[in-house]
């Protein structure tokens, strides 16, 4: 299962790349924007993939404990949240073609407006 996630969400041929020059903490900061995955998930990735060595996988782990973000990583590095777009869009356009107000469209889902405002909008 993990190496499954692995591959859907960094996939080898594409990483590999990333990590052709050594992988460090500041490498894997800087791969976290890109890929969208924890520096934890990345440092495991390259090890997988062969790219460290088990010296270089422990002194890496020994750095994320010091640095003290192997459970939570610096909120600075944090990925932005995506909003939901696309099904936003689909509701506006459903409650427009059927003529249902979004109260009334809610309604139908059984879902309080307060809580689909604040999912999607």
């Amino acid at each position: 299962a993990n190496l499954f996630a692995a591959e859907l969400l960094m996939p080898e041929e594409a990483i590999r790349e990333d990590f052709k020059d050594g992988v460090s903490l500041p490498l894997l900061a800087q791969l976290k924007r890109k890929w969208k995955v924890s520096m934890i998930s990345l440092l495991y990735r390259a090890d997988d993939l062969g790219f460290l060595t088990p010296n270089q996988k422990r002194y890496l782990v020994q750095q994320f404990n010091q640095a003290k973000i192997r459970r939570r990583e610096p909120v600075e590095l944090d990925v932005a949240k995506e909003e939901p777009q696309l099904i936003r869009q689909m509701v506006i356009e459903y409650c427009q073609q059927e003529g249902l107000s979004l109260p009334a469209f809610t309604q139908i889902l059984a879902l309080e407006l307060e809580d689909y405002l604040e999912l999607y909008c």
